[in-house]
């Protein structure tokens, strides 16, 4: 009895660290889309670092080292003068993903697909893009 708990407990811990692992290879490869970087304007001082609002799917732990340009988690809009994208959507199963977010400072929305191809996600379109 003792060895099937360990080995469910050890299952689900590595079930988590997969979505997790999937959840930041998502973030990564959404935020460096060049369709959402014309956005950014990240030759602007003022558009640095760009905040990243904190809900189901962004959490303080989430790694999002090796992008471009910084960013930061926050749970609160304070101090981000717009300049914060909120993730609205993530659904995840084993090969698709599909993901919609709003870029307050810029008030657009942006909607896309990501596909697992050999254990890597990979952008495979944007389905919308919106300027209010």
């Amino acid at each position: 009895m003792k060895c099937l708990v360990f080995v469910l407990l050890a299952f689900t811990v590595l079930e988590c660290n997969a979505q997790k692992s999937d959840y930041e290879q998502i973030m990564s490869e959404t935020l460096e889309n060049s369709e959402l970087k014309k956005f950014l304007h990240l030759d602007l001082e003022s558009r640095t670092p760009v905040f990243i609002y904190k809900n189901e799917w962004i959490e303080d732990e989430l790694s999002l080292e090796g992008l471009s340009y910084e960013v930061q988690i926050v749970d609160d809009t304070t101090g981000t003068n717009g300049n914060i994208i909120r993730f609205l959507e993530l659904s995840v199963d084993d090969s698709t993903a599909k993901f919609s977010l709003y870029y307050k400072i810029e008030n657009m929305s942006m909607r896309g697909t990501l596909k697992k191809i050999v254990g890597k996600w990979h952008m495979d379109k944007i389905d919308e893009i919106v300027e209010f």
